[in-house]
């Protein structure tokens, strides 16, 4: 049982220098727990209200103040019906994720547990123990820059082994830097949101030549992924508008395979259409050339995600709790998709804080896969958390 005795409502700001909220929760033995999730640029149409400091209705969330509550659940349920709206509009998906958050790390204090292992518990999670995959995100373009690139993230992927998979990150990553000094002889790189290299590129296939480049010279064993964030580049007569050509569903798709016969390793794409382009997801999938994964298709969300499923669109799904705003709703898009066999990549935001929340999330579930980005700035502390919770190989 934690009481909640007071609450705090903070403003801080997130790696892109914006203000975000941070929500502490003073138990009835006057220890304070704090959570601080961070808030993405590119965002899907059906993700919940998001509030701003100025908009928060502090009143609905001091009612919170002297209850006690027997477990997470519990507490979800009283926001629930405190808020009452089916897009959390009255709270703020934000500001109710941070409150089950730090609710939660009270709560794992209390008994003694990490978070991870409160969530496990309280969402009846038992899923076989594995080692995550590791998406890095290098180089960035889309909606996280001020670049000529259409597509949004070009990730290396790996197995986590241990420290050494971080090491062997950091180097790939300076030596891709190294790299494209050389190339345009520039001495600083402009970097993007997530801290990927953000120069001007002559395509979008560029980026991955040359992190093949990379790969191939140091012999890393890596694969390649695309988050295309096709949201981005749509227009709204049905076309892409792609490296100044207008293109249909079915070019795009053959721009993608195009990618793949000059990059074999590239293996996942997320996001390779606008979400509700059902048919261009479609025609990408039959190829079976990719992983093809969904984000703003889904949106964390567990109704939405399984309409997604009926449709047999997706091989995976990414998982962003405050897309949905709630740790249950969060769990239950997890299940929804581990029953169908998709792959579970947790994923940070482009506007991060130093919370590692996510690397709780994926362990309780035992994720396939993280996406963190690079481990440098302020996205070192999941790869710190990772190291802590996952330990060795």
């Amino acid at each position: 049982m934690v009481k909640i005795k007071k609450i705090k409502i903070l403003r801080n700001f997130d790696s892109r220098g914006q203000e975000v909220v941070k929500i502490g929760i003073c138990d009835q033995n006057d220890h304070w727990f704090f959570s601080c999730p961070g808030s993405g640029k590119s965002k899907g149409k059906k993700e919940v209200i998001s509030k701003d400091f100025q908009e928060i209705d502090f009143d609905l969330i001091s009612k919170l103040e002297g209850k006690a509550f027997s477990s997470l659940n519990d507490l979800e349920n009283e926001l629930f019906a405190l808020d009452g709206s089916p897009d959390k509009s009255k709270i703020g998906g934000n500001i109710f994720l941070a409150l089950s958050l730090s609710f939660a790390r009270a709560f794992a204090w209390s008994e003694g547990l990490e978070l991870w292992e409160v969530l496990k518990h309280e969402y009846k999670l038992d899923f076989p123990q594995k080692l995550p995959l590791i998406f890095s995100n290098v180089i960035n373009g889309g909606a996280h820059v001020e670049n000529n690139l259409d597509i949004q993230e070009y990730m290396v992927v790996l197995k986590y082994k241990g420290p050494e998979t971080v090491r062997e990150l950091v180097n790939f990553y300076r030596s891709l830097g190294d790299f494209l000094r050389e190339k345009y002889s520039i001495r600083i790189l402009p970097i993007g949101d997530e801290s990927g290299y953000a120069l001007d590129f002559e395509n979008n296939l560029l980026p991955l030549v040359y992190m093949k480049n990379v790969k191939d010279k140091f012999s890393y064993d890596f694969e390649f992924a695309l988050d295309c964030a096709a949201n981005y580049f749509y227009h709204r007569d049905g076309h892409y508008f792609f490296e100044t050509q207008k293109l249909n569903s079915l070019e795009l798709t053959q721009v993608y395979l195009s990618y793949k016969e000059k990059i074999p390793e590239l293996n996942f794409i997320e996001d390779p259409f606008q979400e509700e382009d059902f048919e261009g997801f479609r025609e990408l999938k039959v190829t079976q050339k990719f992983k093809i994964i969904g984000d703003d298709l889904t949106v964390t969300n567990p109704q939405i995600t399984k309409d997604i499923l009926e449709k047999n669109l997706i091989d995976g799904i990414i998982i962003k709790a405050n897309q949905v705003g709630s740790l249950r709703e969060t769990f239950e898009t997890i299940k929804l998709a581990k029953e169908k066999n998709l792959l579970v990549i947790i994923s940070h935001r482009s506007g991060e804080t130093e919370d590692p929340f996510l690397i709780h999330i994926a362990k309780a579930c035992e994720a396939d896969a993280l996406k963190i980005g690079v481990p440098i700035k302020e996205r070192v502390s999941k790869f710190n958390e990772l190291v802590r919770i996952y330990g060795e190989s």
